[in-house]
């Protein structure tokens, strides 16, 4: 059974606001150069983004860039041991003071349009040798909360705070 992680990546709104952004730029009165390298822009920008799931005892990961997918990596879940999460402080108080609202604003968007970005948030897999695995990066708390239960209820493994 396959369970994806947050946040969906929602294709179809992805590949329609890609469209619409790419036509409405296209009938303007710019050389063609200027109007594939825009199209090129917004195909980084709205067609790039991570996948991560949980599939018949494997934790596959892969990313799409550009609207074409590109190598899927998978591990065993049974090669784990427990479950990290991390949360790194970024911004000092006064900064987030002084530019807060339009700074939230700009990450909720960030964490939308490019989630493959990163963020303060981490979750990883601690493999039985040692070494991490990456599962989910983000700023939101939602996707956070809701990929901690999805990976405690489909693996088992104990939860560890760093």
């Amino acid at each position: 059974m396959e369970t994806s992680l947050y946040p969906k990546p929602r294709r179809l709104l992805r590949m329609v606001l890609f469209i619409l952004l790419v036509a409405f730029f296209s009938i303007n009165h710019a050389t063609w150069i200027s109007k594939l390298a825009f199209a090129a822009w917004m195909a980084l920008f709205f067609g790039s983004y991570r996948v991560a799931r949980l599939n018949d005892g494997w934790f596959e990961r892969q990313m799409v860039f550009m609207f074409v997918p590109l190598k899927r990596k998978r591990w065993q879940l049974a090669r784990f041991i427990e479950i990290e999460t991390s949360f790194e402080e970024s911004l000092h108080i006064g900064w987030a003071l002084l530019i807060g609202p339009a700074l939230w604003l700009w990450s909720r968007f960030l964490d939308w349009a490019l989630p493959w970005l990163g963020g303060n948030y981490q979750l990883r897999l601690r493999h039985v040798k040692g070494g991490p695995v990456l599962v989910w990066q983000g700023s939101s708390d939602a996707n956070f909360e809701a990929n901690v239960e999805i990976l405690k209820n489909n693996t088992g493994l104990p939860l560890r705070r760093v």
